[in-house]
């Protein structure tokens, strides 16, 4: 094998032009041969066989030294006494000899790296750099051109190993106090592409993950020769550490109401980067914690003891919010058992009334899902309760009473140096949920001439629901009800069979709805602003029957809004039509 590449033989003269004239441009041409890596290259090494014609001699001379790296041989051709040129001439010249093999150890490269800070453009940091082992290095200050800030150069001299990669030094760069690096410091050459780059060893970040600090190792690779008097610039950008808070914004759930049915609930908390907070969930009634055991992973001491809660600190860096799914169960009063048996009816004797107010939820498996019986009365004697509709149940059944109301309290207490949002009360509980018993509309009907009156219709509703949270919930209930896909619109049918002789409405008012004017509606309890924010809207009336001895009333009703309170709604029919004995 050769071990070295040749360039071709290229000369320019003019055409028809000659030796004999002398009146050549050139009158003779020089090819290069050059070692390939690894090898090296002398004169004394290469001849030619036969020349041709046009060529008189042809000589090999070496560029520096004999069998050194950065040796070439040039090989130069004389044109011969008949040589004329022609167009496009093709001489072809063979070249013997081969590169050798070269003897590391018998050459010595000198290599001379600077690297350029240049604190013109190079603001808020320092560099130092250091030298290897067997490397030396010399450091020159001039004075910058606006006569204030320094050029540094750091100049690194030694002798690489040739085709080698090695560390010939350490570059540092630190931020100055109060600041920190947007980006990684990097090198740039001054003239052509350098074989120096830098290696990034470690860097050093604050407790908000700033990075106040770079340490490079600077590496050379070396191909052939040498790379000396490569010049490089340092490049870095420092800029002022922003002021970090650490601050719970604020604590979210979509909604400070719940109904007695077991619900999950989602919470959110939101915060700066960094901070950390420990949550707690308890109820009011009796301070105890109801944060949900999977999510429970620490406690925290309060002014009421210690409690479960949720401890989280905050990532540094993305999103910046937390969220858990909190389950509330039915606020349990009592759990007791029937004394005796119920048959249709609303008295109820139970085995302890302990703990029961009016107005708390019954609950048992002889109530239909969805429904709503409460507890209208108390006995004050005996452990007897009213119930708001009429139940039938064995001795011995067990009976639940849901409490009218529950509030659960959610706390935060910022751990550390996190502090509380400004849109966080001072003042606990941070947050407060309210969970009630279901708010119950009932439409009822009586007349005084009638054989039997209609049947109650009743409508399960939800605290302070809007029309548009009711879409789920069950419709209205009772023996003369129409339950539609809306359930938030149904359609009343009132049947009245007269004791005697035909209905008539002679000298009676119309049957007419008001929500605004107690006066002008036909049922009590009517206006929302004096029920406890009830608003329902009752329209498409229609009495027919007038003069026969069965009359029908029929309507359509839209409940618009629950308040907070049972609502009872009366028609009395002898305001609008009676019989006529």
């Amino acid at each position: 094998m050769a071990n070295y590449t040749t360039t071709k033989f290229k000369v320019r003269n003019k055409r028809g032009s000659s030796t004999f004239f002398n009146n050549l441009n050139k009158t003779s041409g020089v090819m290069t041969i050059t070692p390939n890596n690894g090898y090296v290259v002398s004169a004394a090494d290469f001849s030619t066989s036969t020349l041709p014609s046009s060529i008189s001699s042809v000589t090999f001379t070496n560029t520096t030294v004999a069998g050194q790296v950065d040796n070439r041989v040039l090989v130069t051709a004389t044109f011969s006494e008949t040589f004329v040129a022609d167009k496009k001439s093709k001489i072809s010249i063979k070249v013997n000899g081969d590169a050798k093999f070269l003897n590391e150890e018998n050459v010595d490269i000198n290599s001379r790296i600077v690297l350029i800070d240049d604190k013109n453009k190079n603001k808020n940091a320092t560099s130092l750099v250091t030298a290897n082992t067997s490397y030396n290095l010399n450091i020159d200050t001039v004075i910058g051109t606006d006569g204030v800030f320094d050029i540094i150069n750091n100049n690194i001299t030694g002798t690489p190993k040739i085709n080698s990669l090695e560390k010939i030094g350490e570059l540092t760069i630190t931020a100055d106090d109060g600041y920190r690096f947007r980006s990684k410091p990097y090198l740039d050459f001054a003239d052509t592409d350098s074989l120096v780059k830098l290696r990034l060893t470690s860097s050093t970040s604050d407790s908000n993950e700033n990075i106040t600090a770079y340490n490079f190792d600077i590496m050379q690779r070396t191909y052939g020769a040498t790379n000396s008097n490569s010049i490089l610039y340092i490049y870095y950008n420092a800029v002022v550490i922003p002021t970090v808070t650490k601050e719970i914004k604020r604590v979210y759930c979509d909604t400070t109401q719940i109904t007695d049915l077991k619900q999950t609930k989602t919470i959110n908390v939101y915060g700066d980067g960094g901070s950390e907070f420990k949550l707690t969930i308890t109820k009011e009634s009796d301070g105890s914690s109801v944060l949900s055991s999977r999510y429970s992973n620490t406690t925290v001491l309060t002014p009421t003891g210690v409690l479960d809660a949720i401890g989280y600190v905050f990532p540094k860096k993305g999103i910046r919010s937390f969220y858990f799914n909190q389950e509330f169960a039915a606020p349990l009063a009592l759990s007791t058992t029937l004394s005796s048996g119920m048959s249709d009816t609303t008295t109820m004797n139970i085995t302890t009334k302990e703990g029961i107010t009016v107005g708390d939820k019954i609950s048992m498996g002889q109530i239909l899902r969805g429904d709503v019986v409460k507890v209208a009365s108390i006995s004050g004697s005996h452990n007897q309760v009213t119930t708001t509709k009429a139940l039938t149940a064995t001795s011995g059944d067990p009976v639940s009473f849901i409490r009218k109301e529950e509030k659960y309290h959610i706390n935060i207490y910022p751990q550390g140096d996190t502090t509380l949002g400004s849109s966080i009360s001072s003042i606990q509980p941070h947050y407060t949920i309210t969970q009630s018993v279901r708010p119950v509309l009932t439409l009822k009907s009586t007349s005084s001439h009638a054989t039997a009156n209609p049947a109650d219709i009743t409508y399960a509703g939800k605290f302070n629901a809007e029309r548009s949270e009711l879409s789920t919930l069950k419709g209205a209930v009772g023996s003369t009800s129409t339950t539609t896909a809306r359930k938030e619109l149904f359609k009343i049918t009132y049947t009245y069979t007269a004791s005697s002789g035909n209905w008539t409405t002679s000298g009676k008012s119309a049957v007419a709805w008001s929500n605004t004017d107690q006066s002008a509606s036909s049922w009590t309890n009517s206006v929302s602003a004096d029920n406890g924010g009830t608003k329902i809207e009752i329209f498409n009336i229609n009495v027919s029957g007038m003069g026969t001895n069965t009359a029908t009333l029929t309507a359509h009703v839209l409940i618009k809004n629950f308040g907070s309170e049972d609502v009872t709604m009366v028609f009395d029919a002898d305001n609008c039509f009676e019989d006529g004995a």
